[in-house]
């Protein structure tokens, strides 16, 4: 199942099906209910940020929501029609936790699923996605498989080990079709194979250790003992090597698995084969690798392959008595998001913001911010006032230093007079090598400028420049340094910060030191509240540019001298744009 419960979506547009939703949810035993106002708006903002919907309604109000946001049958989410009469229809994504989720809400509901899907109608369960603790190893195949198994309504499978998908397994099979499925056999179009995730890799590394190197070192221990990739369900280690880059192009190597971390103490209570007293020593535990996959593969476990070492570090592998359906022993490495909304439009995020949103268990942000996300049932909302960036950064690396998943929500671009910068400089102050070992990703959003250039027209269309007139954090010869530069190179200038209530001189003189070197008519916009309800673009030259005009929630973005207004019909909108020089090529232009 590639979805969790509690991120379902269920909903009606009609109020009295509130009760037999509430119903279906709680017999589920996860999930949200709306029913009434809001469901178009809700269906498609679920549909984006990938929960699985189930709607009570007809099927055509789904169809119309969803259609015009249908791209790619791979990623796109669970959508289900709820009958009246408690039956459920798989409209999306049946290959992809549609049909499962379908047939364990009939059994919740006690209904029936009605399943289109070929393959699954047959065997009862996608044969692309197996159940937890099962991994297809020649998927390449399946298309024609099923394509095979669909064509004749009598074709029969065999079974070979194993049963590996969501469902029982057929009451009759033939051992001699040439059709078969299972966790044996030597993968083709007619034959399925899955892997057992069984296996738990332990590895021990030295300090920066090249990561490719280690890949390789562990990838040649694996063939060496006849261990296949697909087995893995995970990589484990010692606590104190959570920032080792090497693991993480490991855990990358060998097809994204999950990297857990043990405690030294934790390790040192494994009795292990090989144990180390220099290793004991060093950092506590006489054993990294024996003891990180034995307890990583849980009670019963065993040594199918015992410590290798191989210069730069140990690796040791345990298989579990039976295939691990999810890993989640020891700590994971933790991880922040910086996540940027825009400058305000919803339909201005760029495209996989909804999804690392979703993604998180934890939201960090300003108030206002995190305001405007809608967080699932199952993540924690963490709220912080204006002045507290820095121990807003802070909360988001402790929490995600303990191993927790974390989005640390901006407005604009994160990375842009925003908290990424922060992150990254609290990252690197910091001793605690569980803050080194977080995982900080960068998501691209849209800043307020282009979000203005955009409205504007093309003012960006030649070099430009963004300058914050805020002098609490630079000083002010600092930002008037670099003022005069903006101002000689003739950059288009966006003002970020331009005034607020303590601060209202600074735009004044930066208008003047930029009318050093540019005309007074230079075209100035006062850009408030971009992106929002409020919107407004008030066009301005910067000879008569009043900072009284401007207030906090604005960005002022200053033309260069070649920098054109486009106004095709008198009183009609305005645009700007900013010439590169396409039409007036001479000797002294390159394109």
């Amino acid at each position: 199942m590639s979805f969790r419960p509690q991120d379902t979506l269920f909903a009606s547009p009609l109020a009295r099906h509130e009760a037999a939703l509430c119903a279906v949810r709680d017999g589920f035993g996860a999930g949200e209910v709306l029913a009434g106002s809001g469901f178009a708006d809700a269906v498609r903002q679920a549909f984006r940020t990938g929960r699985p919907i189930v709607g009570l309604c007809a099927a055509g109000i789904l169809i119309r929501l969803t259609a015009p946001l249908l791209a790619d049958k791979h990623t796109e989410p669970p959508v289900l029609l709820m009958t009246e009469t408690g039956d459920f229809v798989p409209l999306l994504g049946g290959h992809h936790g549609a049909n499962v989720l379908a047939l364990e809400l009939a059994e919740a509901a006690s209904g029936f699923a009605l399943i289109s899907t070929a393959t699954d109608a047959r065997l009862g369960a996608p044969v692309e996605d197996p159940a937890p603790g099962f991994r297809l190893l020649n998927p390449e195949h399946a298309s024609a498989f099923q394509k095979a198994l669909a064509q004749s309504s009598d074709a029969s499978i065999a079974i070979r080990g194993d049963w590996p998908l969501r469902s029982d397994a057929p009451g009759s099979t033939d051992p001699s079709s040439t059709l078969s499925l299972g966790t044996e056999g030597e993968p083709s179009e007619g034959t399925l194979v899955y892997a057992r995730t069984d296996l738990v890799v332990g590895v021990g590394c030295e300090r920066g250790a090249d990561a490719e190197l280690l890949v390789r070192a562990v990838q040649e221990q694996l063939a060496a003992a006849g261990l296949h990739p697909s087995r893995i369900a995970g990589i484990a280690s010692v606590t104190l090597k959570q920032d080792e880059p090497a693991l993480a192009a490991l855990c990358d190597a060998l097809g994204g698995v999950p990297l857990r971390f043990f405690e030294a103490d934790a390790l040192a209570a494994i009795a292990t084969p090989n144990p180390s007293q220099v290793v004991r020593a060093e950092i506590g535990t006489p054993s990294v690798s024996e003891a990180a996959a034995l307890l990583g593969a849980g009670q019963g476990a065993t040594l199918v392959l015992e410590k290798q070492k191989f210069g730069i570090g140990t690796v040791a592998v345990a298989q579990a008595p039976h295939p691990l359906r999810a890993f989640t022993a020891g700590q994971a490495r933790g991880q922040v998001q910086l996540v940027g909304l825009g400058p305000g439009r919803e339909d201005w995020r760029l495209a996989g913001t909804d999804a690392v949103l979703r993604g998180a268990d934890h939201l960090v942000g300003y108030t206002y911010y995190t305001d405007q996300v809608q967080p699932l049932p199952h993540q924690q909302v963490h709220t912080f006032d204006l002045g507290e960036e820095e121990r807003r950064c802070q909360f988001a690396l402790d929490l995600a230093a303990q191993g927790q998943s974390v989005a640390l929500i901006c407005s604009g671009d994160a990375g842009v007079y925003a908290m990424g910068a922060l992150v990254y400089e609290l990252a690197d102050r910091a001793d605690d090598r569980a803050i080194k070992g977080v995982e900080i990703i960068a998501n691209p959003g849209i800043s307020a400028m282009f979000g203005a250039a955009a409205r504007l027209g093309a003012p960006l269309g030649h070099d430009f420049c963004a300058i914050s007139l805020s002098n609490l954090m630079t000083p002010w010869s600092v930002i008037e340094r670099r003022l005069k530069g903006a101002s000689m190179a003739d950059f288009v200038v966006c003002f970020y910060n331009p005034v607020s209530r303590k601060r209202d001189w600074q735009l004044g003189a930066g208008r003047d030191i930029l009318l050093e070197n540019r005309p007074p008519e230079t075209p100035v916009v006062i850009c408030r509240q971009i992106g929002r309800a409020e919107e407004t673009f008030a066009h301005r030259t910067l000879g008569e540019l009043d900072p009284a005009e401007v207030d906090m929630f604005c960005m002022v973005l200053v033309g260069s001298s070649i920098t054109r207004r486009y106004q095709p019909v008198k009183n009609g909108p305005i645009s700007l744009y900013t010439p590169r020089g396409y039409l007036s090529r001479g000797e002294d232009h390159r394109a």
